[in-house]
């Protein structure tokens, strides 16, 4: 959670994904292709951070929240 209240987490389910949290609505975090998408973090920037998971690799991202 960032200073503003935002928050970011993971749903997990068969088909996990990350979360955004603000103002009271929930939007997905999903990266078209991957197998799961997780977010890890978020600066007072709101620049995320997270994990994308593709068949046979993983990968790091950043990305700003607009």
């Amino acid at each position: 959670m960032n200073n503003s209240g935002v928050i970011v987490g993971n749903h997990l389910s068969d088909k996990s994904f990350g979360f955004i949290y603000e103002n009271g609505v929930f939007k997905n975090i999903v990266y078209s292709g991957a197998n799961y998408t997780t977010a890890g973090g978020i600066n007072n920037n709101r620049l995320i951070s997270g994990e994308i998971f593709l068949t046979g690799k993983t990968l790091g991202y950043t990305v700003v929240c607009k």
